[in-house]
């Protein structure tokens, strides 16, 4: 197994506000964006990463592709963390977008950690 190397652009944003986030805007993906590395930790509720053309309308939106997800347990005392296992290659014209249920003020909130590099 060969050393996955850190993108030189990270977001790592804990907790994540309720709604979409941008992470990448598709104008400023002039050459594609190879994402590196990512960590969700999705608390109570489900964390959405959405790459596409367009934003996704609301969290849980099926018309964008979601390409990263972490779905939490309800249950007391529990924690999920979800690890993405390998590179994803973004291709240009595309943005990444984030999504979540989860409220920032729950008591466990969510949370998500990034890295990237664009390509050209």
């Amino acid at each position: 197994m060969e050393a996955v190397p850190v993108g030189n652009h990270f977001v790592s944003i804990y907790p994540i506000p309720a709604g979409i986030t941008t992470i990448v805007d598709p104008a400023k993906n002039t050459h594609g964006v190879t994402l590196r590395t990512g960590y969700i930790a999705p608390s109570n509720g489900a964390v959405d990463l959405y790459c596409g053309q367009v934003a996704p309308t609301m969290p849980g939106d099926r018309t964008v592709p979601i390409i990263f997800s972490g779905n939490g347990n309800s249950a007391a005392g529990s924690h999920s963390e979800v690890v993405l296992p390998y590179p994803l290659f973004i291709p240009a014209g595309k943005g990444l977008w984030l999504g979540t249920s989860v409220p920032a003020s729950t008591p466990r909130p969510a949370g998500i950690a990034l890295t990237w590099d664009f390509l050209g």
